[in-house]
């Protein structure tokens, strides 16, 4: 009687140690990435700011699922067309594997918001600035260069995009003005 019960003992020891062995490797496996957050959460990652393709990628390694809105109007900056401007839930936040993040891209504009870029050679600052923003647009100094001649003085000598291209609201004109000698 003593043997049965040492046996039944033993067995059950070897099987609370088997089960203990069991829930440690299931903790341990697969190896930690750093993405990994307590009880079989995963971490958003940062997709802000990204091309659409790049943030499902992202999130995909990650081991969640994208889901992309688009927002017409939520984006005034035309360099911004096609990149994440907000995400739900937050970066950071941990997620049961395979969850969902909503991702918001800025739709590419609509061809009635786009103007054609004046010409802006030889204009006085000033000048240059109040035609781009007649036009929808913004103005960049990219660089003052010495001028070759005294009447360029304070005058737009290159610009890009160049007079007669069609450019987004709100874009930026990169111009370049003549300083002095």
């Amino acid at each position: 009687m003593g043997l049965r019960k040492s046996v039944g003992l033993g067995i059950l020891g070897l099987v609370i140690l088997l089960g203990a062995a069991g829930a440690w490797a299931a903790d341990s496996w697969p190896p930690a990435s750093g993405r990994r957050l307590g009880q079989g959460l995963v971490q958003v990652p940062v997709v802000l700011g990204l091309p659409e393709a790049s943030a499902r990628a992202e999130l995909s390694r990650a081991g969640l699922r994208g889901r992309v809105h688009q927002e017409p109007g939520a984006c005034q900056d035309p360099a911004a067309a096609g990149l994440v401007h907000r995400q739900h839930p937050e970066p950071g936040q941990g997620l049961p594997p395979n969850s969902w993040v909503d991702i918001s891209v800025c739709p590419a504009l609509a061809p009635g918001r786009r103007v054609e870029v004046p010409n802006l050679h030889g204009l006085e600052e000033a000048q240059a600035r109040a035609a781009l923003k007649a036009a929808g647009l913004r103005m960049q100094i990219t660089r003052r260069e010495k001028c070759e001649r005294a009447d360029h003085l304070g005058r737009v000598v290159c610009q890009s995009p160049p007079a007669g291209e069609q450019a987004g609201r709100g874009q930026r004109v990169k111009v370049r003005v003549c300083r002095g000698r």
